[in-house]
């Protein structure tokens, strides 16, 4: 697992030791993991813990990365129904990057799925279904936009209460779990000249769209099986933590480097 932030040579020591990028050493920014420190001013003076280190026989390597995002956590594998060489090609990037993971079920995931498509059919007949008086829509668009004229305010509402109960179970993970990750596809991605039948890959999205629905942030890290082909690991956390999601992201990244 690759933690270090930067390289350096501190001391003359027996002892390596690599310390947080959270503690000052002279001449180096303290930049703690944040892109928000990265024009602070370096250091004036080493910290009182880094002449310590220093003054017992010790050379300091490195700086390592200031997160809480490291071999101590949790991460959640969600049980979903994919592709065997798109599950593969993840779990060697995991087994890559070191990372231990807790497989984990949520019963609600399929319904969650339904239910968005239930919300967003009545939201867009709502929204789009004078359109297919007009004549000027195409066929295909005309189509869908008919078929969404059947989902009923009671199907509506019925979704709404899925969507409760898929969020409460994503957060109740969450407070367990730094973060839960999967799939972003539950299969290859499919050729541009295949994808042209849109309502054929609905499907394709059962992986992303119940988080559409419940608000959780998710991010997908573009992987490539043996064969050079496209997949992606989804890692989804905590509502309104965007930016520690990017954080976790790039965690995971460096680790499998």
């Amino acid at each position: 697992m690759n933690i270090v932030e930067k390289n350096i040579q501190l001391g003359s020591g027996k002892l390596t030791v690599m310390v947080k990028d959270s503690i000052d050493i002279q001449g180096i920014k303290t930049i703690s993991g944040s892109r928000a420190l990265e024009d602070t001013t370096p250091a004036a003076r080493n910290a009182d813990m880094v002449e310590y280190i220093l003054n017992a026989d010790c050379t300091i390597t490195a700086q390592t990365l200031e997160t809480s995002f490291s071999t101590a956590s949790k991460f959640a594998w969600l049980n979903v129904q994919a592709n065997s060489e798109v599950i593969e090609c993840i779990q060697d990037y995991l087994s890559q990057a070191n990372l231990q993971v807790e497989q984990v079920e949520v019963e609600t995931f399929k319904k969650a799925f339904d239910a968005g498509m239930q919300i967003i059919n009545y939201e867009n007949w709502q929204a789009y279904g004078e359109l297919t008086k007009t004549g000027l829509i195409g066929a295909d668009v005309q189509g869908r936009l008919l078929k969404t004229a059947e989902t009923t305010l009671e199907q509506v509402q019925q979704a709404e209460q899925v969507k409760a109960e898929f969020t409460q179970e994503i957060d109740a993970l969450l407070n367990k779990f730094d973060a839960l990750l999967l799939p972003t596809l539950p299969q290859i991605p499919p050729k541009v000249a295949d994808a042209e039948n849109t309502v054929a890959f609905l499907n394709l999205t059962n992986l992303v769209r119940p988080f559409n629905l419940s608000g959780h942030p998710a991010i997908s890290i573009p992987l490539e099986t043996k064969q050079g082909l496209p997949v992606g690991l989804q890692i989804v956390t905590k509502r309104n933590a965007d930016e520690q999601l990017c954080v976790i992201a790039k965690f995971v990244v460096k680790a499998a480097q």
